[in-house]
């Protein structure tokens, strides 16, 4: 039986579920979103947001945490807001995210099933029996997007003239994507969603080394964490800007010192984390891709491990990317998109772009994976497939 951990005072504080009372960095954005939703508090307005940006941004920890603080805020005032929060990725047809709201707020579904038009139906009684309003969270919202488009987020929009709300119950929005989805909005849904969206900047250096010591406090003893490995640790993480990251990072350090039976968390811990970290790096990126940017990092990788050079050219990356569609029988996509793709996984942190003159194609780049050693990649990505 293991015994007491001396390194850790509490570990589910380095869980990506937790959400902490304060959000270092991100009071601007909660600033944001209490003036947003004012009516909403008050008189049960509904009102939707998009937050967008990248991976590891504070996206949805401050969503949650906005909606545990409305939600208590109401309750405060006799009045009841509930909070649902739903990852496309995991539910993405309009039917399976409604089935997460209804197990999120304990509602009942026979086990024929309900239609979409019968969910709405029995979610619209639910909120109108309680007089209580639902904020609803549709998590990474982009691979929901993808396939189904406005449809679903225009009926929820349209959500309390559909049936006839009134007074204090009623369905409100928080969108999360990658990206500025209000741009690809058609103009109907974009009427009745609203123009509002939130960015989150990646952190800087400065603001990791806040947060993780935020998290060195919650989840260690004291003492436990030098100021050398949370300096590291901030210097690996702010290549992407990522918190999730970081606090990943810590997390397998302060693991790796505690099977050692050493008495802190040193720069060495941190430096085998990262070298240990690298699969679930990427096991908790690529989820996010869609397909075709698979298939491009998985030329990528593919060429680089086979030549062992650290850089090659857009028009090779290209020339591999066609043979690997092929082999995934997918039809690979033009140039001109391939290189949208770059840009995308060159934006997530996967690749390094550097223009490195005329090509065959014209003006070049050189790509290269900064930190990822390729193997890894596309071992990952094949088994994906």
């Amino acid at each position: 039986m293991q015994g007491v951990s001396s390194i850790f005072k509490d570990e589910t504080k380095l869980d990506m579920s937790y959400v902490p009372r304060d959000l270092p960095n991100r009071e601007k954005q909660l600033k944001k979103l209490k003036n947003h939703f004012s009516g909403t508090l008050s008189q049960g307005i509904s009102r939707h947001v998009l937050l967008y940006g990248d991976i590891g941004t504070g996206k949805t920890v401050t969503a949650k945490r906005f909606c545990q603080m409305i939600s208590a805020d109401a309750k405060k005032s006799g009045k009841e807001i509930k909070w649902a929060r739903v990852n496309c990725m995991d539910h993405l047809s309009p039917n399976t995210i409604l089935s997460a709201v209804f197990e999120e707020l304990n509602i009942r579904i026979p086990e024929r099933g309900f239609s979409d038009e019968e969910m709405l139906d029995n979610l619209r009684r639910y909120l109108k029996s309680r007089s209580a309003h639902l904020i609803l969270i549709l998590d990474d919202v982009d691979a929901h997007f993808k396939k189904y488009g406005c449809r679903f987020i225009y009926s929820l929009t349209r959500f309390n003239e559909s049936f006839k709300l009134k007074g204090y119950e009623g369905l409100s929005l928080i969108l999360i994507s990658h990206d500025n989805l209000l741009e690809r909005f058609n103009p109907a849904t974009i009427s009745s969603f609203g123009h509002t969206k939130i960015e989150f900047s990646r952190y800087t250096w400065e603001e990791l080394i806040e947060i993780v010591k935020q998290r060195v406090n919650l989840a260690f003893y004291s003492g436990k964490v030098n100021d050398e490995s949370i300096k590291l640790i901030a210097d690996i993480a702010s290549v992407w800007g990522d918190a999730r990251f970081a606090i990943e990072l810590l997390w397998k350090a302060g693991k790796i010192a505690e099977e050692n039976d050493d008495p802190e968390v040193t720069p060495e811990h941190v430096r085998a984390a990262k070298a240990d970290t690298y699969s679930v790096i990427t096991e908790s990126k690529l989820k996010y891709l869609g397909k075709h940017e698979k298939l491009v990092l998985l030329a990528i990788a593919r060429k680089l491990r086979r030549t062992g050079k650290a850089y090659l050219r857009t028009g090779e990356a290209f020339d591999v990317y066609k043979v690997v569609c092929e082999e995934f029988g997918e039809s690979s996509r033009k140039e001109r998109q391939f290189l949208d793709y770059l840009k995308r996984l060159h934006g997530y942190g996967f690749i390094d772009l550097k223009i490195s003159g005329a090509g065959e194609r014209g003006r070049s780049h050189l790509i290269s994976l900064p930190d990822i050693p390729a193997q890894v990649v596309e071992e990952k990505l094949r088994e994906m497939y």
